[in-house]
């Protein structure tokens, strides 16, 4: 294991109550006002899960890391990986404690809040091609990199276009401002106006992306990479939460709740081996073995009984019924 990939996610409850682990809390899935857990996973860079942990539905997703890493490193008795994680999981304290563990990272850099001077550095030095980087020196063995793709301008452009038009709608019609507007602020006791600020750094940012690591051996290429493939630990959840029916969760008692965890994450590394295994997605692999049906007839009489199984000359099925060794295909 070279590189690890760390993410929480939220199980929401279908009640109300709460207690000391099921709490209301940021819910991923849009649930606020009912409990939830916050489940912490960590992968590998094929995907396969190797550490799972339950937190409270409160608890703040950047504490959540470290407790884990620590676990992880003491279970499998090794500190010699990269970890990887969006910028939601890590701040200072995070990168100062995987420092003391002796530990490399992979961060996500939230660019806009850099200092003005170096800010201005990124935002002139970076070369403005597909696939373009330049990197930067923090001190602390630390390095920043930035990299630009003409695919991450596109989607900032289209996002930052949506969200001016929703302040320049919440500007016109005031009633109707319920949550904070990146491109407004406050003037006066109950006025609001355009953030210039804010809508000229997004425009200056825009197609760019920050990496913190405390590994400038790697490239900035490879840096990048890594990042890249934080999205199997996202794939990861998706399967828990979709295919293998993880949420909601009806378990009360701590220890069934962890029972409940347990069995999801068992499920989701095999079902993770048999993605590699048969270079089929989960859903397609099982729509296709679905399709088998034994028919079983019985000679009444002499009591012989003959079977027969649907689709078993399908090429498709084959293949992963061979990937599976069972027993009776040919």
């Amino acid at each position: 294991i070279s590189t690890l990939f760390f993410d929480v996610t939220t199980l929401y409850y279908e009640a109300f109550d709460e207690d000391d682990l099921r709490k209301c809390g940021y819910s991923k899935d849009r649930k606020n006002n009912q409990p939830q857990l916050v489940i912490a996973l960590t992968v590998t860079a094929l995907g396969l899960p190797i550490h799972v942990k339950v937190f409270a539905g409160n608890k703040f997703e950047g504490h959540t890391m470290i407790p884990c890493i620590q676990d992880l490193v003491v279970r499998h008795r090794t500190d010699d990986f990269i970890v990887v994680a969006d910028s939601a999981m890590v701040n200072a304290k995070n990168m100062n404690d995987l420092d003391n563990l002796g530990l490399k990272f992979i961060v996500g850099a939230r660019l806009g809040s850099l200092s003005r001077k170096l800010f201005n550095r990124v935002v002139e030095t970076v070369p403005r091609t597909n696939g373009g980087s330049s990197r930067f020196n923090l001190g602390q063995g630390r390095i920043l990199i930035v990299g630009y793709s003409d695919r991450r301008a596109n989607k900032d452009r289209s996002d930052g276009n949506k969200q001016l038009a929703g302040a320049k709608y919440a500007l016109a019609n005031p009633g109707a401002i319920t949550k904070r507007y990146k491109f407004l602020k406050k003037t006066g006791a109950a006025g609001w106006e355009l953030n210039q600020v804010n809508l000229d750094k997004a425009k200056q940012l825009e197609g760019l992306k920050g990496y913190v690591t405390n590994a400038p051996r790697l490239t900035n290429e490879e840096v990048i990479d890594k990042y890249t493939a934080l999205w199997q630990v996202e794939k990861s959840f998706r399967i828990s939460k979709s295919d293998l029916k993880a949420r909601p969760i009806f378990h009360t008692v701590r220890e069934k709740i962890e029972a409940h965890i347990s069995i999801v994450f068992a499920s989701l590394a095999i079902a993770r081996y048999v993605e590699l295994t048969t270079g089929k997605s989960l859903r397609k692999a099982l729509d296709l073995l679905d399709r088998i049906k034994e028919v079983v007839l019985k000679d009444p009489t002499n009591g012989e009984v003959f079977s027969k199984y649907t689709e078993a000359d399908n090429p498709e099925i084959q293949t992963l019924l061979k990937q599976a060794k069972i027993g009776w295909v040919t």
